[in-house]
């Protein structure tokens, strides 16, 4: 008796349901070429999404995930992630992951839970939580040296050459929008293309500690 097999019977999987399950993760999940091949022969993305499927033949309620990309390679991660917004929009299932993949928590998460120590510092919502923590925005332009100046300066906003004709400039979000930086830098430059950058969880989570650390320090 394969995996599946024992799967379907374990969890008393009607024939209809088991169907369209198998169906759904192989085409989801891009398992065609490798369904019926030995577990043995396997690559570990290939294990990974299979026995991902196996899991939620029976279509549980609650799906829980541990480092769940972990190791696996570029595309792997990203049927992952594509399969568990899938079940979760369209089958309501929960899913509850550990995970130090930043990736994964932009992509997936819509709430977020940040312990540290045993000790909760933030349940919420994964935008809520940038808008609370985030404090740097970066708008990096390309610009026409010919037509502008060569000198910016204005508190709160740090520029950095990246290349010729292309800088970067980091704000403080509580002191201005990415409106108000562009407008000002637009005064000094004549920008030819921009795009604004927000903080990701990664960036965030690492002032966190930096300062957390920074104040054990001064202890």
């Amino acid at each position: 008796m394969t995996h599946i097999s024992y799967t379907k019977k374990m969890y008393k999987i009607d024939g209809e349901t088991f169907k369209r399950n198998i169906d759904f993760f192989t085409e989801v999940l891009d398992m065609s070429e490798f369904l019926t091949r030995p577990i043995r022969q396997l690559s570990l993305g290939q294990k990974m999404r299979a026995e991902f499927s196996v899991a939620l033949l029976h279509n549980p309620d609650i799906l829980y995930l541990d480092e769940p990309t972990i190791g696996l390679d570029v595309l792997a991660k990203k049927r992952i992630r594509e399969a568990l917004k899938v079940i979760n929009k369209e089958h309501k299932t929960t899913v509850i992951l550990t995970t130090h993949d930043m990736d994964d928590i932009e992509e997936i998460c819509d709430r977020l839970i940040l312990i540290d120590e045993g000790k909760l510092l933030f349940d919420g919502e994964l935008e809520r939580f940038k808008d609370s923590y985030a404090e740097d925005s970066v708008v990096e332009f390309i610009y026409d040296e010919s037509k502008s100046e060569n000198s910016f300066e204005a508190d709160g906003i740090t520029i950095i050459d990246i290349e010729k004709g292309k800088k970067t400039a980091t704000f403080n979000t509580k002191q201005y929008t990415s409106a108000a930086v562009t407008r000002l830098l637009m005064e000094k430059y004549d920008i030819i293309d921009f795009s604004v950058k927000d903080s990701n969880i990664e960036d965030i989570l690492r002032k966190i500690y930096d300062k957390k650390l920074g104040a054990g320090c001064r202890s």
